[in-house]
């Protein structure tokens, strides 16, 4: 009987959360009409296929389903059957029940949520964002609604291997690590990872990359650099041999990419008067050398390792350095400004983000018009330190990008 497409009606009729949740029960009546007729292949092929039913030696003696005929069994009235028998008719076309599917799949978002309590991740990431991530999916199937994420185990698998992972890797590595394959994240996970990191990730900032969000969580598809000017001495251990560096001997500017970052340690004290992160290449370009100030050029969000060694630089710096941020004068100058006060500098203060400056340029003829969705966003946003800033640029309904003040206003 498995193409018994009235079968198939009758198990479809009733897919439902409802159903799937295992709170509909009772009898159903379903009346023939034109629609019915039409899904199951024509007014013969119906009668046909309910005949096959009633002469069935379980379905046809159950009781749970029978058909009220008309016309020496030319014609169906009415259709009646008991939900009981759902799994019954499931079982007859080959199909899966959707409320013991609906069980197996809270089952298996229940043992995969549970691996997550004994990865090697900090704990508190994990109750703030792989925990959230799974009860949310839970309730969503306890609802009985059809929640696709819980389908792919793969996909589980990857989010878990995300939450555990603690050190630097390259993405294809990472992809070979979790699928055997170094191309499967990229081609078939890496999209809907994203989507749900933006949702639950304690990193996300709005406007932030991709590719940034994959590195707050140690997975790295190109190089990391940190850049900056300014007398910073520091010293690396390889392979047992210590070496020592200080960037004050490199007055236009010195790099570290990610592997150096990781086993650079800051050496002593340092005695800046002045940290100031700076957005914008050029501008950050223009600055010199100062050995009282460390200028950080920051490309947008910090990542992971940038983020620890900076943290090195505060430490060394003390409480009498002065922290200060400058930036686009726009809604992702603003998430930035925030990024790095929620997870660097506590204490930083924006530079020449505030009204003077805006409408400095403003007057200058330097706006930027503002987009009608970044708006809504900003509309709705707390700005903090920035509240003020974020009024100009809703009362002009313009935007400053940091490099205009390259031009000496």
């Amino acid at each position: 009987m498995q193409g018994n497409a009235l079968i198939n009606w009758i198990i479809d009729s009733v897919d439902n959360a409802n159903y799937r949740k295992g709170a509909l029960t009772g009898w159903k009546h379903p009346k023939v009409d034109a629609k019915m007729i039409a899904a199951v292949g024509g007014h013969a092929a119906l009668l046909q296929q309910a005949k096959e039913i009633e002469d069935d030696p379980v379905l046809g003696n159950s009781e749970d389903i029978w058909f009220d005929w008309r016309d020496m069994k030319g014609d169906i009235q009415t259709i009646h059957f008991q939900i009981a028998a759902i799994p019954l008719l499931c079982k007859r076309v080959g199909r899966e029940d959707a409320r013991e599917h609906q069980k197996k799949l809270i089952e298996m978002v229940q043992s995969w949520r549970d691996q997550t309590r004994n990865q090697t991740r900090d704990q508190s990431n994990q109750e703030s964002w792989i925990l959230k991530y799974y009860e949310e999916m839970l309730a969503s199937l306890r609802k009985g609604n059809k929640t696709p994420e819980a389908e792919d185990e793969a996909m589980l698998h990857c989010m878990n291997c995300i939450a555990a992972q603690d050190t630097f890797i390259w993405e294809n590595a990472f992809s070979t690590n979790v699928f055997g394959n170094s191309k499967v994240f990229r081609k078939q996970y890496k999209t809907k990872v994203i989507s749900a990191l933006q949702k639950y990730s304690p990193y996300y900032v709005d406007e932030m990359s991709s590719e940034k969000l994959l590195a707050m969580h140690n997975i790295h598809s190109y190089a990391q650099i940190l850049q900056w000017k300014g007398k910073v001495a520091f010293q690396t251990d390889y392979n047992g041999t210590i070496v020592a560096a200080d960037s004050s001997a490199f007055p236009y500017g010195i790099v570290l990419n990610s592997q150096t970052m990781e086993h650079a340690k800051i050496m002593g004290t340092l005695h800046c008067k002045k940290v100031i992160t700076i957005e914008n290449k050029a501008n950050y370009m223009q600055m010199p050398y100062d050995p009282d100030v460390i200028y950080i050029f920051c490309h947008g969000f910090f990542t992971q390792k940038e983020i620890a060694f900076l943290k090195q630089i505060k430490d060394a710096a003390g409480d009498a350095c002065e922290y200060l941020h400058w930036g686009d004068m726009d809604y992702g100058g603003i998430n930035i400004f925030e990024f790095i006060k929620n997870h660097i500098f506590p204490d930083i203060k924006p530079y020449l983000m505030d009204k003077e400056s805006f409408y400095k340029a403003i007057q200058a003829g330097y706006g930027v018009k503002l987009k009608p969705e970044t708006r809504e966003k900003l509309l709705g946003k707390d700005a903090g330190m920035l509240e003020e800033l974020k009024q100009c640029i809703l009362e002009t309904n313009m935007t400053i990008e940091q490099e205009v003040f390259l031009k000496n206003l």
